[in-house]
């Protein structure tokens, strides 16, 4: 199964009518690309008023065009309330030495200003998605980049608070108590693993988790830490039907249905896909 980046600095519970979609220009110039171990970044966006500007290099016209298809596909089934907070779009390749198969299908990353979120994503997959129309290529990527946008939802600024009364403490900064994360974190992972913090884990930690109990996570992935089980949780709940809460995964999904702005993003993720 293919693997998500990871989150790699911080952003958070907003009302969904609330969240305006921001005029991003971001000048990132010469800055490094995100990333991620086993991805080599081909090209990169910026994302000026919902569209795909080419920074350095530059991709030709039929790699624009096929970036640029693949970046429409995204905005189909990705509402603009979280679509808009991307500012940066990075294709990128497999690294050499690892295997497509197992490797990052996408990642979320926050700028170094936290004023935006960098979105990567496979050219190779993406391409096989909306250009050959490979359906199983289509969801695993759908499934990828929702997961990523969990993230999006669950990290972005309107979840972090500046005071001193704040919830679960990330790398950038401290969530709010009413924060989808924090609330999440409290009731699933402070009182069941009490000597496991935010930060993730791939490793035997997450592998012993999960191995120990299998039904208190939507997939292995998530039991490597509370950001990956609220993405994947999130991924699962838009993409399956409601479960009953006999295990403590259902019972991840079923928060995520108690909250009624989530459903409705649930509900135009869903049709957008409908529409792909």
């Amino acid at each position: 199964m293919a693997r998500h980046g990871h989150l790699l600095r911080a952003l958070p519970s907003f009302i969904l009518a609330s969240l305006l979609v921001a005029p991003w220009a971001p000048l990132f110039a010469e800055a490094p690309t995100a990333g991620t171990e086993d991805t080599q970044v081909l090209f990169t966006y910026e994302v000026v008023n919902g569209q795909l500007d080419p920074h350095k290099p530059i991709p030709s016209k039929t790699e624009q065009a096929i970036h640029r298809k693949i970046w429409a596909a995204v905005k189909t089934f990705i509402p603009p309330a979280l679509s808009g907070q991307v500012g940066r779009v990075e294709f990128f390749t497999t690294a050499d030495g690892y295997d497509p198969e197992t490797a990052t299908d996408a990642y979320a990353t926050l700028s170094d200003d936290s004023n935006y979120f960098i979105l990567g994503l496979s050219a190779d997959l993406g391409a096989a998605a909306f250009i050959d129309f490979d359906q199983d290529a289509l969801e695993e990527y759908a499934r990828s980049v929702i997961h990523e946008f969990g993230h999006v939802l669950s990290l972005n600024a309107s979840q972090m608070t500046e005071g001193g009364d704040g919830g679960l403490k990330i790398d950038e900064g401290v969530l709010k108590r009413s924060a989808y994360l924090n609330q999440f974190y409290e009731k699933f992972w402070a009182s069941e693993y009490p000597d496991h913090g935010p930060a993730t884990s791939s490793g035997e930690d997450g592998d012993s988790l999960y191995k120990g109990d299998p039904n208190s996570f939507v997939t292995e992935y998530a039991a490597t830490g509370p950001l990956e089980d609220f993405a994947e949780t999130f991924a699962t709940f838009v993409f399956e039907d409601k479960p009953s809460a006999a295990t403590m995964a259902g019972k991840k999904i079923l928060y995520l249905y108690s909250k009624p702005e989530i459903v409705t993003l649930r509900n135009a993720i869903r049709k957008g896909l409908e529409a792909l």
